[in-house]
This record gives structure tokens, C-alpha cells and sequence, in this order.
């Protein structure tokens, strides 16, 4: 996996508006045993800045660059780490609190290789402070 982890860095400017996000690549290679699905998850670790007490998380889209072999009919999803709920959920399903994980990948059937550009920005920037914020996500891959 690479990077295991993200550290993000988000500007809300004096008028309230923000970048269009921040893009990461994440690449990833993983040896299966027959049968075996893989997990790619993210858990979001902490979220600061300015307005962290108002902040209500971070959003994302993912796009898959290149695969191969059972990552080949993988997807790349985006979804939600807020701050509104303490549940688990799969990417794409909004609530989930920092520390709890979400999946970026689906349909990811075996051993091989997926490379994905993952944007992250803040939810609801026009509602925050000016200044800089930062979020840092921890990523796992897995087999089962």
C-alpha cells in the first residue's frame, strides 16, 4: 500500500471559498488465496483546523487509474468520513465518525495491483473559518 497514510491539508479563504480538493494517488498490490475478496479501507484518524469543532468531516472521489489481475472489475467509490455519527458503513454511505473505517474499492475479486486518484475535500467549507485545515486517514488492505 502506497501511502498507508494520507495527511491532507484544505485552505477555506476569507470569502469562503475552497480549492476544488485535494488529489491523492493510492496504489495498492495484494497475493490472495482462491476464493478470498480484498478490503481496501480508510479510517480517518483526526481533523483540525480553525473551525475542527464545526468541521463536520471529509468527502471524497475516487477514479481508477490502472489494474490488473482480480482488481481489473474493481471500482474506485467516493463517500464520506462526517463527524455526525458513530456507525460503519461502506464508502459512498454518509455518518461515519472519525475513527470508524470505509471501503474506497469495490468488486475487488483476487490478487493484483489497483492504482486510484482519491480527491478529498471538506464538507461544507462556506460554513468554516478561514484557514488551514488538516485531516490524516490511515489505509488497510486486506484479504478475506
Amino acid at each position: 500500500m502506497e501511502p498507508a497514510r494520507l495527511t491532507l491539508r484544505f485552505q477555506i479563504a476569507p470569502d469562503g471559498s475552497a480549492p476544488a480538493g485535494e488529489t491523492v494517488t493510492v496504489t495498492a498490490w495484494i497475493r490472495t488465496l482462491p476464493g478470498q475478496a480484498v478490503r481496501l479501507r480508510a479510517r480517518l484518524g483526526s481533523l483540525s483546523g480553525p473551525g475542527s469543532a464545526a468541521a463536520s468531516g471529509v468527502a471524497w472521489s475516487g477514479a481508477a487509474l490502472r489494474a490488473s489481475g482480480g482488481a481489473a472489475a474493481a471500482s474506485c467509490a467516493g463517500g464520506v468520513l462526517s463527524a455526525s455519527s458513530g456507525a460503519e458503513a461502506p464508502f459512498g454511505a454518509a455518518g461515519i465518525s472519525p475513527g470508524a473505517a470505509a471501503e474506497p474499492v469495490a468488486g475487488w475479486t483476487g490478487s493484483g495491483t489497483l492504482a486510484c486518484a482519491l480527491t478529498f475535500k471538506l464538507l461544507a467549507p462556506g460554513g468554516l473559518p478561514p484557514g488551514w485545515y488538516a485531516a490524516v486517514a490511515d489505509l488497510t488492505l486486506e484479504a478475506r
